[in-house]
């Protein structure tokens, strides 16, 4: 791959989104990352989350500039600016499927309600009700929820480094070790200090459900984490050469998971270790090479097919972490083993 010039892809760098995009359905990422193919309307979720960081990010600025009680109005704004430009991509009304017993909620976030009645087979009638959004209406629920944040981050205590910067970092291949052809760009919501103190990596995400808990109550990370918090740490160099710290990474990711429909949030914390820096390096050099090998085939079509085998599951992904225990003591897994072929099976 050191011959290879990636200037004739026209990918100019890959990401944890971008991995995730290739593994779950190589189709996708080809229209997204080659074909830069971005025709798709946004969805409402997007929009919505997109508001919300933005909302979350300048609540942070202002904690960084000294402000003991950050102005939700300024957060509005923010969420606002976003609403807006994302809203008037849009060439038609967005409108989602809601449940009857929802039609109250929506009717006061400012939505239009449409009824449709169908009549099926023996006259049997079915009613389906749609609500039309509109600025207003979505930056109402982000706005409400960027309230409920400002109360529920009071048990984390943060003191903000760095907010909304990207980076883009080299990395090498797993087998190999020589540099991968795509650099790794990472957009990181914040890097903090925490009360230990501990400088950590902070992750907002804003779902509609609360991450799994284990036996004990605690949340669970999920595949899809773990894997977001390594590539983040593999490429953490960038970040403390940005601080102008002697650390030479970071190992802590934080996952402060809002639940919109809740108003809640939960934190999942993640201590990456080298089994976890194995197991991504191992996924990112192989996304790679097959890259290399299908642009060197010149054989798009072929190469950029939906993978159903990359759909993953949790017993591929446990089965994947055990081939990654034995790679580390230096020992060959049994062929007596059951075990899933490469990585073809995580629950991203």
């Amino acid at each position: 791959m050191k011959d290879f010039d990636i200037a004739q892809t026209g990918i100019t760098h890959l990401s944890f989104s971008a991995v995730r995009d290739y593994l779950v359905d190589r189709r996708n990422f080809r229209k997204r990352w080659i074909d830069h193919d971005f025709s798709q309307e946004p969805e409402i979720c997007l929009i919505e989350g997109s508001a919300f960081h933005a909302g979350v990010a300048n609540y942070w600025d202002q904690i960084k500039a000294g402000a003991e009680t950050p102005d939700i109005e300024t957060m509005r704004e923010c969420s606002k600016r976003i609403i807006e430009i994302e809203y008037y991509k849009t060439k038609e009304p967005i409108k989602v499927r809601i449940a009857k017993a929802d039609i109250g909620e929506y009717e006061k976030m400012g939505c239009e309600i449409e009824e449709t009645v169908k009549e099926g087979k023996g006259g049997r009638k079915t009613t389906t009700y749609k609500a039309t959004h509109t600025v207003d209406s979505i930056l109402k629920g982000v706005v409400d929820n960027l309230a409920n944040y400002t109360v529920e981050r009071d048990q984390y205590s943060y003191k903000p480094e760095l907010i909304e910067q990207a980076f883009i970092a080299t990395t090498k291949d797993h087998e190999t070790g020589i540099d991968n052809p795509w650099p790794l760009k990472m957009r990181i919501d914040m890097v903090a200090l925490t009360n230990e103190p501990n400088r950590v990596i902070v992750d907002h995400k804003y779902n509609g459900k609360d991450p799994e808990v284990d036996e004990e109550g605690n949340a669970k990370a999920t595949p899809a984490m773990i894997l977001q918090a390594a590539a983040y740490v593999s490429a953490s160099h960038a970040i403390t050469e940005a601080l102008g710290l002697k650390e030479t990474k970071l190992t802590t990711v934080i996952f402060d998971i809002f639940n919109k429909k809740t108003g809640t949030m939960t934190k999942v914390e993640i201590e990456i270790g080298d089994k976890e820096l194995t197991a991504w390096s191992r996924i990112y050099s192989t996304v790679q090479r097959e890259l290399w090998q299908a642009y060197s085939a010149g054989d798009f079509d072929k190469n950029f097919l939906p993978n159903p085998d990359a759909m993953f599951n949790s017993d591929g992904w446990n089965e994947f972490m055990k081939d990654i225990d034995y790679s580390l003591e230096g020992k060959t897994r049994p062929e007596t083993e059951n075990k899933q072929d490469d990585f073809e099976a995580y629950d991203l």
